[in-house]
C-alpha cells in the first residue's frame, strides 16, 4: 500500500503545516510506505512565477471604466512583474539575499496600491518613537522582505479582484465552508467549471498521482480555507483512479462535521476521521490492507447504503502521545518555503516570516476552565505531557 498525505491549499507558506509530517512519521514507524506533499506551497509557487504572470495578464477581462486599483496597476505593470517575480520569490526563499539591495532602492519593483501603507508606517514611527513600525523601517533586510511581501500582496489582490474572488494568500474559497449549514453550495462550486486557480488544482492532483502512484490519499483540513482545494483535488483524483481511497481529517472536520448527516460529501472521499489522527488513520490502513477484514475503525465516518455511518468504538481510544515518533519532513524541500512579512509587528511576523518547527509540546489542556474551549472533546480535554528526550 502506498499512502500519500497532502496539505491542500491554502495555509501559511513559510513552514510546513505539522499534520502530514507527524502522520507520515507515524505511518513510517509502523512499516508503511508513506509520502507527503504540500499542495498549498506548490500552488503558490505556480501562481507567483513569470509563466503564470503572463497567463494572468491574458486571463483578465477587458478593461472597464471602473475597476479595482490593483487590477489597473497590474495592466500597466504586468511586463515588469513577469521580469521580477521569480527573483522576488527566490529572495523570499532566502536564495538571493543580494536582491534586497535592489528592492530597497524602490525602483526595482513595480509598486502597486499596497505600498501606500509605507507612508502610514513612516508617520506612525515618527509620532510614537521607537516602535515596531520604526524597527522594520530601519532593519534593511526586514524592510526589503516587507517590500517584497507588499509586491506579492498586490499580485494576490489582482488575482482575487480580477479573475478569482475566492483567492487569498492563506486561504482559498473560505466562505464556501465557514459555518456552512448545507453542502449544496460547496458541491456546486466543486462541480462547476473550474476557475483559473481550480485548473491548477486539477493539474496538481494529476501530478501527485503520477509522481507518488498512491493507493490511499489523506487530506488534512485544518481550516475552512482548505476544504474546497481538498475536494477539488480529491474529485480529480477519483475521476482518474476510481478505486483510490481518500480520507479527510483535521481540525475543520473534527469541529464542523462531527454531526454530519449529508452523505454527498462521500462522493469525494471514503472516510472522515475525527480528533487525533494516528489511530483512526492506522485502523483504516489496516482495514484496507486486509481487504476490509482488519481491526474495527475508530472515530471514523463513512457511507454505507446511502447513509452516514459512525464507527462504534469509543472516542477515548488513542495512541499515547509519548509513543509517537517526532515529525518527518521527507518529500518537503524546506528551502522552497516562502517568508512573507504580513505586518511590521515583530510578534505577528512569527506567523508568516521564517521557518519554524511546529512541534506538539503538550497534548490537550490541563486547566479545563476557559469558557470558550470545548474540553468535553477528548483531543482537547485529555492532557499528556511530552517526552522531552524524544522531542529534543
Amino acid at each position: 500500500m502506498r499512502i500519500l498525505l497532502i496539505t491542500p491549499p491554502l495555509v501559511q507558506l513559510n513552514t510546513p503545516y505539522p499534520a502530514t509530517p507527524y502522520l507520515t512519521a507515524f505511518l513510517k514507524s509502523r512499516g508503511y510506505d508513506a509520502r507527503q506533499a504540500d499542495a498549498s506551497l506548490d500552488l503558490a509557487l505556480r501562481i507567483f512565477s513569470a509563466n503564470y504572470i503572463n497567463q494572468l495578464a491574458a486571463a483578465l477581462p477587458p478593461p472597464a471604466r471602473e475597476e479595482p486599483p490593483a487590477v489597473r496597476w497590474f495592466r500597466r505593470s504586468n511586463h515588469r512583474c513577469a521580469a521580477t517575480i521569480d527573483g522576488v520569490i527566490g529572495f523570499l526563499q532566502g536564495h538571493n539575499p543580494g536582491l534586497g539591495n535592489k528592492i530597497l532602492t524602490r525602483r526595482h519593483l513595480p509598486e502597486g496600491p499596497r505600498f501606500a501603507v509605507l507612508a502610514e508606517l513612516a508617520h506612525h514611527s515618527r509620532k510614537t518613537g521607537m516602535s515596531s513600525a520604526q524597527q522594520i523601517l530601519t532593519d534593511h533586510h526586514q524592510m526589503a522582505k516587507y517590500l517584497a511581501s507588499l509586491y506579492i500582496d498586490d499580485i494576490a489582490d489582482t488575482i482575487r479582484l480580477g479573475i478569482d474572488p475566492w483567492f487569498g494568500l492563506a486561504r482559498y474559497a473560505e466562505r464556501l465552508s465557514a459555518g456552512l449549514p448545507d453542502f449544496t453550495p460547496l458541491q456546486a462550486a466543486v462541480e462547476q467549471r473550474p476557475t483559473p486557480i481550480g485548473r491548477i488544482l486539477d493539474e496538481l492532483a494529476v501530478k501527485y498521482l503520477r509522481r507518488f502512484q498512491p493507493t490511499l490519499v489523506g487530506f488534512t483540513l485544518p481550516f475552512p480555507g482548505t476544504v474546497y482545494g481538498a475536494l477539488r483535488m480529491a474529485r480529480r483524483m477519483k475521476q482518474l483512479q476510481p478505486e483510490l481511497a481518500v480520507i479527510l481529517g483535521g481540525g475543520y472536520v473534527t469541529t464542523e462535521l462531527r454531526s454530519l448527516k449529508d452523505p454527498r460529501l462521500f462522493d469525494y472521499c471514503d472516510f472522515i476521521t475525527l480528533d487525533d489522527g494516528p489511530l483512526p488513520l492506522l485502523r483504516i490502513v489496516q482495514r484496507l490492507a486486509a481487504r476490509r477484514c482488519g481491526p474495527p475503525l475508530v472515530r471514523t465516518l463513512y457511507r454505507r447504503a446511502g447513509r452516514v455511518v459512525r464507527s462504534a468504538i469509543a472516542s477515548s481510544a488513542n495512541i499515547c502521545r509519548r509513543a509517537l515518533p517526532p515529525p518527518c519532513y521527507s518529500d518537503l524541500t524546506l528551502t522552497r518555503y516562502i517568508d512573507l512579512v504580513e505586518m511590521p509587528n515583530r510578534m505577528h511576523s512569527l506567523w508568516s516570516d521564517g521557518r519554524w518547527n511546529k512541534f506538539v509540546l503538550a497534548h490537550g489542556c490541563y486547566w479545563h476552565r476557559c469558557r470558550f474551549c470545548d474540553t468535553a472533546l477528548d483531543y482537547i480535554g485529555r492532557y499528556e505531557e511530552p517526552d522531552i528526550a524524544n522531542l529534543i
